[in-house]
């Protein structure tokens, strides 16, 4: 029955309109997401060449010192991807999971925003305070559509000093310096580090890798590598960038 099935499918042309590729998008969450090292082909280079000088223009005009520019960039993370080693993946390649969370009824630009104003804001601000350094900040950011057009406006007043860049469309390649091998470095050093732990713990308990996971690997443990893997990321990386 499944052969004839198929049979009877692949002889059909398969024709899809916009209305049902935007139904099956969100019957089934699929998405559209800019990939880091998109070619730089495909990117606006006349767009990064105005966004560089409007951007040294606002710098001079503004009055602001290099520490109070402050780059952001995002990158997914499947936190319980194991690396592909034969001796502790005798029972499955990988454990899914995903480092961003997961709140039921909240949009993503809502999300960023929180995100900015419980975190990003007082970091600033502890940051320039710590260094003498006048409350102002400028924040250069992607425009994807989770980062709210709105942002400026939706900061909260007591970082109000904190004004929001957003690169061009179709710049990024260009112009983000994360996206130049320092995100794919993070990664890497992420994975060493997740291996390391894991086969430390497996060795000291002779655990089988799903008993690791349930319980000894959780989005606690995850974060506490992800800020040991920040600190393995040199300055040279992040000055070649």
């Amino acid at each position: 029955m499944a052969g004839t099935l198929m049979d009877e499918v692949s002889e059909e042309s398969f024709k899809a309109t916009w209305g049902w590729f935007d139904n099956f998008k969100n019957s089934t969450g699929v998405h559209s997401v800019i990939r880091h090292g998109e070619a730089a082909a495909s990117s606006d280079v006349k767009a990064a060449e105005e966004f560089v000088k409007s951007f040294a223009e606002l710098v001079e005009a503004d009055g602001y010192v290099v520490q109070q520019v402050i780059n952001c960039d995002e990158t997914g993370l499947f936190w319980k991807n194991m690396p592909r080693r034969t001796y502790i993946m005798a029972e499955e390649k990988s454990l899914p999971g995903y480092v961003e969370g997961k709140l039921k009824g909240v949009s993503h630009q809502e999300k960023f925003v929180l995100y900015v104003n419980v975190v990003v804001g007082p970091t600033i601000k502890n940051y320039l305070t710590t260094n003498n350094l006048a409350l102002k900040a400028l924040r250069i950011l992607n425009n994807p559509p989770a980062h709210s057009p709105t942002l400026t406006d939706d900061i909260y007043e007591n970082f109000k000093f904190i004004w929001v860049l957003f690169f061009p469309l179709s710049t990024t390649p260009i112009l983000q310096p994360m996206d130049q091998q320092v995100i794919l470095n993070f990664k890497k050093l992420f994975t060493k580090h997740l291996f390391k732990h894991c086969s430390e713990v497996m060795e000291a308990t002779n655990l089988t890798l799903q008993e690791f996971q349930k319980d000894h690997y959780n989005i606690v443990t995850c974060h506490k590598i992800i800020d040991m893997t920040w600190q393995c990321v040199t300055r040279r990386t992040l000055k070649s960038a």
